[in-house]
């Protein structure tokens, strides 16, 4: 029987509009109750915010 480990590492994305640089600026966060709120804060400050989520999973099986 083959032996699994998987990694996961999720990262949470937030881009927003900023008057004075031309392309949108960004911050990543590992929690997303934290990251939920910094758009928000945004989205308050009328940014016109996006959220999004990035998963990378690793997944090593022993084949001898």
């Amino acid at each position: 029987m083959t032996k699994v480990k998987n990694n996961r590492i999720v990262k949470y994305i937030v881009t927003w509009r900023s008057k004075s640089a031309p392309v949108r600026k960004e911050a990543s966060f590992d929690d997303d109750t934290i990251a939920e709120s910094f758009y928000q804060e945004k989205q308050a400050e009328g940014k016109s915010p996006s959220l999004y989520v990035t998963e990378l999973v690793e997944s090593t099986r022993q084949l001898k």
